[in-house]
């Protein structure tokens, strides 16, 4: 699981722009985005996505991609 830094999202409809766009990309299993919080979380299987793809995504949709970081549920595991 990632988490990426998003600007350019001010309401939920942004929020479900994201998680739609993020959706449609073969191996994303799972998004959740938060324009206050001002990132999405996604799970992915890593044979089948990468964190570049992801961002393009995000990217192609209008928004720009900022940061990709590990979950932080995952940097304690």
């Amino acid at each position: 699981m990632i988490e990426v830094s998003i600007t350019g999202m001010t309401c939920t409809g942004c929020e479900n722009t994201i998680q739609s766009s993020l959706a449609e990309v073969p191996g994303v299993i799972g998004v959740t985005a938060s324009h206050t919080a001002g990132n999405a979380v996604v799970e992915y299987n890593p044979a089948l996505v990468d964190s570049l793809k992801i961002k393009e995504a995000i990217n192609g949709c209008g928004y720009i991609a900022v940061k990709v970081m590990p979950h932080q549920a995952d940097a304690v595991n």
